[in-house]
């Protein structure tokens, strides 16, 4: 239980003797791609991969982190240690900011191919440019698009009713504006 509450604490390094600097846009962009390179360094020593970094005005510097098996906290704690670590090796040990470490969770939307890969077979809600939601199986992965497989009830071509078909339709990831998994219980 320990190491779950570990993995959703934030750590806070507070400098008592100074107020808060809200660092500058530039200065966040700089910080974000200099983390960035670091991070994918210390994720060598893992079998992780960077999916996103986000920083904010009050130094709140969330990562997220994830893995072609699965994430674990051990993992993101000892990541998390790691970059805590090189944070202060170069800004200082009264640097002032707020770390997490994590894998996005299910209600943040698929970024890269890998993840991707990673939930295929799984049910996907696909929103693309237009606005067009579509619900299905994903059923292809590859270098530029997925493909969704879902079941759909049509009219027949003669006489009453309905007929249940197979429907597939695929996504260039250029065309995906979002695609989260989608939890069935």
């Amino acid at each position: 239980m320990s190491n779950i509450l570990y993995f959703c604490q934030r750590i806070k390094i507070l400098n008592k003797d100074e107020g808060t600097e809200v660092p500058s846009f530039c200065t966040m962009m700089e910080l974000k791609q200099e983390l960035s390179q670091q991070v994918n360094i210390l994720l060598e020593e893992f079998d992780l991969y960077l999916i996103d970094i986000e920083i904010n005005a009050g130094n709140e510097i969330e990562i997220h982190v994830d893995s072609d098996t699965g994430i674990k906290i051990s993992e993101c704690k000892m990541l998390s240690r790691k970059i805590e670590s090189w944070i202060h090796e170069e800004k200082g040990e009264d640097a002032e900011f707020s770390l997490t470490v994590g894998s996005p969770g299910l209600e943040v939307p698929l970024k890269l191919q890998r993840q991707y890969l990673k939930n295929k077979g799984r049910k996907l809600l696909v929103i693309d440019q237009s606005g067009t939601k579509t619900e299905g199986t994903m059923i292809h992965v590859d270098d530029d698009k997925i493909t969704l497989e879902w079941k759909e009830r049509i009219p027949k071509e003669i006489g009453k009713g309905k007929r249940t078909v197979t429907m597939t339709k695929d996504f260039d990831f250029s065309d995906i504006a979002t695609a989260k998994v989608l939890i069935s219980f």
